[in-house]
């Protein structure tokens, strides 16, 4: 899972500086979400781009989370949801 940079989005993924472990409402929802698979789950904080270029790379990365879904992204990644939703 990548993030924008190595400081994270608070409270969505960030360090815990105690713990110095990531934290956050993504971590905690793909924690759930994964949570009775065998699936290995690994978070690294890393830039747009590199996440972007690891996601067509194949097997670097499988999600990158609250990522803009446009028309030349959506030619070599595929978004859960393609356009923006009110919730």
């Amino acid at each position: 899972m990548g993030w924008e940079d190595e400081k994270g989005y608070l409270p969505f993924i960030y360090i815990d500086t105690s713990s110095e472990k990531l934290e956050g409402y993504f971590v905690n929802f793909i924690n759930l979400v994964f949570k009775d698979s065998e699936a290995k789950v690994e978070y690294e904080l890393l830039p747009c781009k590199r996440c972007l270029l690891d996601m067509t790379g194949g097997d670097e990365m499988d999600i990158v989370l609250a990522t803009a879904s446009t028309e030349e992204r959506r030619k070599y990644i595929n978004f859960l949801i393609s356009q923006p939703r009110l919730i």
